[in-house]
Protein backbone atom coordinates (compact mmCIF):
# COMPACT_ATOMS: atom_id res chain seq x y z
CA UNK A 1 0.00 0.00 0.00
CA UNK A 2 2.80 2.44 0.86
CA UNK A 3 4.60 1.79 -2.42
CA UNK A 4 1.47 2.52 -4.43
CA UNK A 5 0.84 5.67 -2.39
CA UNK A 6 4.39 6.86 -2.97
CA UNK A 7 4.03 6.24 -6.70
CA UNK A 8 0.84 8.32 -6.84
CA UNK A 9 2.35 11.08 -4.69
CA UNK A 10 5.40 11.24 -6.96
CA UNK A 11 2.97 11.99 -9.80
CA UNK A 12 1.45 14.83 -7.78
CA UNK A 13 -1.74 12.90 -7.08
CA UNK A 14 -3.45 12.69 -3.73
CA UNK A 15 -4.08 9.53 -1.76
CA UNK A 16 -6.18 8.47 1.20
CA UNK A 17 -4.67 5.70 3.28
CA UNK A 18 -6.73 3.78 5.79
CA UNK A 19 -4.09 2.21 7.96
CA UNK A 20 -2.21 2.38 11.20
CA UNK A 21 1.18 4.02 10.97
CA UNK A 22 2.69 3.06 14.31
CA UNK A 23 6.24 3.51 13.13
CA UNK A 24 7.30 7.13 12.87
CA UNK A 25 9.68 6.13 10.05
CA UNK A 26 6.70 5.12 7.89
CA UNK A 27 4.89 8.39 8.57
CA UNK A 28 8.04 10.44 7.99
CA UNK A 29 8.77 8.70 4.69
CA UNK A 30 5.25 9.29 3.42
CA UNK A 31 5.28 12.94 4.54
CA UNK A 32 8.65 13.44 2.84
CA UNK A 33 7.39 11.98 -0.43
CA UNK A 34 4.33 14.22 -0.30
CA UNK A 35 6.40 17.32 0.51
CA UNK A 36 8.82 16.67 -2.38
CA UNK A 37 5.81 16.61 -4.69
CA UNK A 38 3.95 19.59 -3.15
CA UNK A 39 1.08 17.41 -1.98
CA UNK A 40 -0.41 18.49 1.37
CA UNK A 41 -0.66 15.92 4.18
CA UNK A 42 -3.35 15.50 6.82
CA UNK A 43 -3.45 12.80 9.48
CA UNK A 44 -6.76 11.90 11.09
CA UNK A 45 -6.59 9.97 14.33
CA UNK A 46 -9.67 8.07 15.43
CA UNK A 47 -9.99 6.86 18.99
CA UNK A 48 -12.42 4.62 20.79
CA UNK A 49 -12.73 3.55 24.38
CA UNK A 50 -11.78 0.04 25.47
CA UNK A 51 -15.40 -1.14 25.71
CA UNK A 52 -16.13 0.08 22.18
CA UNK A 53 -13.00 -1.58 20.80
CA UNK A 54 -13.97 -4.88 22.43
CA UNK A 55 -17.55 -4.57 21.12
CA UNK A 56 -16.30 -3.92 17.57
CA UNK A 57 -13.82 -6.80 17.74
CA UNK A 58 -16.52 -9.20 18.93
CA UNK A 59 -18.88 -8.03 16.18
CA UNK A 60 -16.15 -8.44 13.57
CA UNK A 61 -15.20 -11.91 14.77
CA UNK A 62 -18.82 -13.04 14.78
CA UNK A 63 -19.16 -12.04 11.11
CA UNK A 64 -15.67 -12.90 9.87
CA UNK A 65 -15.16 -15.79 7.53
CA UNK A 66 -12.63 -17.51 9.76
CA UNK A 67 -11.21 -21.00 9.19
CA UNK A 68 -13.14 -23.60 11.14
CA UNK A 69 -16.30 -21.50 11.24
Amino acid sequence: MLNEAQDLLSKGRGVILDATFRRSEDRDHLVGTAARNSVPVMFVECRAGENEVLRRAAAYLSQANLPGK
